[in-house]
């Protein structure tokens, strides 16, 4: 696996969403699956900078693989912070039936990670909150 360890910031992460997409274009990935992916990971990296460390200046170890399949390409991502112990999953999920006013605020981008991925899980291991991704990429 390939691996990142960078600085929760806003920066940082535009940085490693660039890096991220030029490893995707390499890997032969479809457009549509980068910009999902992207979404997803986005929403992640960018809670984690908002919420993992309050006040605290925090890292995020970002660790990757591609491997081939008989149907293309895929991804394993995870993402992983010191950050309080947090697990997004089991956010409970906003009813998308409702007009847009009447629905509680937030909750709509772990809701879209969700169904942009093919697969997400959470897991607390050694002090780390850990999210692995895996999405198929063509």
């Amino acid at each position: 696996m390939r691996e990142w360890t960078i600085p929760a910031t806003k920066e940082a992460v535009a940085a490693v969403m660039h890096s991220l997409e030029r490893e995707m274009e390499a890997n032969e990935c479809s457009e549509k699956k980068r910009r999902q992916l992207n979404i997803a990971l986005e929403e992640l990296m960018v809670n984690i900078v908002n919420y993992a460390y309050g006040e605290e200046h925090g890292i995020i170890r970002i660790s990757y693989e591609f491997w081939k399949t008989e149907g293309g390409v895929c991804l394993k991502l995870i993402c992983a912070d010191h950050g309080k112990s947090y697990n997004p999953l089991k956010k409970k999920e906003p009813d998308v039936s409702l007009p847009a006013e009447k629905r509680k605020a937030g909750g709509l981008g772990i809701f879209m990670m969700k169904k942009l991925v093919d697969s997400i899980e959470y897991e607390r291991v050694g002090g780390e909150n850990q999210i692995t991704i895996i999405k198929q990429m063509n």
